[in-house]
């Protein structure tokens, strides 16, 4: 009550001093000279005011106005609502900054039809693997059709394992970011990671399968069909005397293309493709020599090819043949049993050409497309803030509340009834407060002038700003980034050094190509002899490696780097250089890892190779008195010895078993 007598008597008092406020006093006793004073004060007071509002009006009609309005917990249609209105301007922060993939994504493949077609079934492998091998040659397709389908059966099983893990890997994978993205943002991210997880997973297979492959060519492995070398048992000599010793002789495939004269070797050219030819007729011993321009075929089946490996053979071909019906029957009629089974669709819609070669297929992983669903209500309701319409009325009560225990608030006369008693307790209770909140300020304020602490905000600093008030102020700098992830692409750069090795003339095709191995066999092994296979694994190692590590690059610079400060100068080169370090680690465990699993899966297998060092071919013979019962054509293990008292160390059980040149 006596504050607003108080607050009465002021306002009386300024009005009456406004009243008599002369600000053109002439210090004139002339009654007509004031009042025309005091109404000339009085008409500026008015037109001062009437023009601050009229500039006020007046900027703020001209002026670009932006208002920002809060709206608590909008339902999902009103959210809508105001995208839709304020495309550009609408921000709304998420309780949540992170959010998996599969709480609002849903995917669904769509493979290549030849994995769903009765090409890649058991039943069409084993009607097209030949009854007699012997009766073919290697340069007839039929010879290699069956292991071109078991591929082709074994691609399909792998790309929907791989799919299935790019998915479920998907769904595991937190979308990042601290205030709600739109749609069409939303969508774009979305694909954008399903995408990159997809890039990384293929390029994985990719190289496996690269590994395998280089590391058979490199070894040069016998492939069984013959492709690349056969065997041939020859007599040592031109006696008659069916007793007379005769080995075993590996040779090399000889290819000549039509039109042409130029030789191709696979051991020395890696790949000689040919067309997919059928030969009705027992073709003669040609000593592994195939000149297209002097063998005629019966018919061409069109898209396939016939090279060096099966695994070559599958990636240069092409489906064509299995989508007309006319090439279909034509290989079906070389067939002596009979099946039943459909073309390929031509009209089926593919992002693939019919032209498209299995290897282009094979590196998308046999997918026609990933379907991706992005339900954004599903990612709308988790993430937006919770409604608080319940917290602020509770809040209001409890204000309320407070407000009376203060205005009721009587430390000294709790008891008492009497009215006057009761105000003079009250009064001197908040006396008695007002004292206590004067001595906490005169403490603070003498705190402050002791140690004073000022928190100052700058706005989009510079780099230069940045770095300087990092040094000023190491320990209190907090700089909150607008964006919480980025790519490590936009701040690093990895530039990769590799040994002198791979850039000499040693790992070059016309050096490697230029060492020979002896067509007959020898107890003596000569590194000169090797030097073809030798430097050509050299240059198969240089060019894994420099996938590998182009694959792995392009996998670290596309990882997110997630973080709410800006760090600072020291603490950014440590944490990138302890990433660096462990991307490098895993890079050569992965290399080595894959390598390694390769070399055990070819040595367990005890696969021949044209070089004896693990296996070589020997020849078993049984006679009647002078007649020839049987020759029988098996592998003999090499060995060698590790010192004189050591037992004797076979390649094929000890990798570590080494020849002395």
């Amino acid at each position: 009550m006596t504050f607003l007598i108080w607050l009465k008597s002021v306002t009386k008092r300024g009005y009456a001093h406004l009243l008599i406020w002369n600000a053109f006093d002439s210090r004139s006793s002339d009654p007509t000279i004031i009042r025309r004073e005091l109404f000339t004060t009085r008409l500026y007071l008015i037109l001062l005011l009437l023009l601050s509002v009229g500039v006020l009006a007046a900027y703020t009609s001209f002026s670009v106005r932006f208002k920002s309005e809060t709206v608590d917990s909008p339902t999902y249609s009103q959210y809508e609502k105001l995208q839709e209105k304020y495309s550009d301007s609408l921000q709304c922060s998420c309780t949540k900054i992170s959010m998996s993939y599969g709480g609002f994504v849903r995917t669904s493949p769509r493979f290549h039809q030849v994995c769903s077609s009765d090409f890649i079934t058991q039943k069409w492998i084993d009607f097209t693997f030949p009854d007699n091998l012997i009766l073919l040659s290697p340069i007839d397709i039929r010879m290699s059709l069956s292991a071109v389908w078991k591929f082709i059966q074994s691609f399909c099983r792998n790309a929907d394992q791989i799919t299935s893990d790019i998915r479920n890997q998907f769904a595991n994978t937190s979308l990042i970011n601290p205030t709600l993205l739109n749609k069409d943002l939303l969508i774009a991210k979305t694909q954008s990671t399903l995408s990159s997880i997809r890039q990384i997973e293929t390029v994985r297979l990719i190289q496996s399968v690269k590994i395998v492959d280089r590391v058979i060519r490199a070894n040069s492995l016998l492939t069984a069909l013959g492709n690349n070398y056969v065997l041939r048992a020859v007599y040592e000599n031109q006696s008659s005397d069916i007793r007379s010793d005769f080995y075993i002789e590996i040779y090399r495939n000889q290819y000549i293309q039509n039109n042409s004269k130029k030789v191709c070797i696979c051991e020395n050219d890696r790949s000689c493709p040919l067309p997919a030819n059928i030969y009705l007729y027992n073709i003669t011993d040609r000593s592994a020599v195939y000149d297209m321009n002097t063998i005629p075929s019966n018919g061409t089946l069109l898209g396939l090819v016939v090279d060096c490996l099966p695994l070559q053979m599958t990636f240069a071909s092409t489906f064509e043949c299995f989508y007309q019906q006319s090439c279909l029957n034509f290989l079906l009629s070389t067939y002596q049993q009979k099946i039943n089974i459909s073309i390929l669709n031509s009209s089926q819609p593919s992002r693939f050409h019919l032209t498209a070669t299995i290897d282009s297929i094979f590196n998308e992983l046999f997918l026609e497309e990933i379907y991706n669903e992005t339900n954004y209500e599903d990612y709308y309701l988790p993430m937006r803030q919770p409604s608080n319409e319940t917290f602020l009325n509770r809040l209001k009560r409890i204000l309320q509340k407070i407000k009376q225990k203060i205005v009721s608030l009587n430390i000294y006369t709790k008891y008492s009834h009497d009215e006057t008693s009761v105000r003079h307790g009250r009064l001197s209770t908040r006396l008695y407060f007002l004292l206590l909140f004067l001595s906490i300020i005169i403490m603070v304020i003498y705190s402050s002038v002791l140690a004073e602490t000022i928190t100052e905000q700058v706005i989009n600093p510079t780099l230069n700003e940045y770095i300087r008030l990092q040094v000023e102020h190491s320990s209190t700098l907090r700089c909150p980034c607008s964006q919480m992830s980025v790519m490590y692409r936009d701040f690093v750069e990895i530039k990769v050094k590799y040994h002198q090795i791979c850039l000499s003339d040693f790992v070059q095709p016309w050096w490697y190509q230029s060492f020979s191995f002896p067509k007959t066999s020898s107890q003596y092994i000569l590194f000169i002899w090797l030097g073809l296979a030798y430097f050509e694994t050299l240059a198969t190692f240089c060019e894994l490696v420099d996938e590998t590590v182009k694959n792995g690059v392009e996998q670290y610079l596309s990882t997110t780097f997630v973080n709410g400060y800006v760090l600072s100068n020291d603490s950014f080169h440590i944490q990138m250089t302890s990433l660096i370090n462990s991307f490098i680690g895993q890079l050569e465990n992965e290399f080595i890892y894959r390598l390694s699993l390769t070399k055990l899966f070819l040595q367990s297998n005890q696969y021949m190779s044209y070089l004896p060092l693990s296996t070589y071919p020997v020849i078993d013979r049984g006679y009647a008195g002078s007649r020839l019962l049987y020759l029988n054509i098996y592998a003999s293990a090499s060995y060698t010895y590790k010192d004189s008292s050591a037992p004797r160390c076979f390649c094929v059980l000890d990798s570590s078993c080494s020849f002395d040149d």
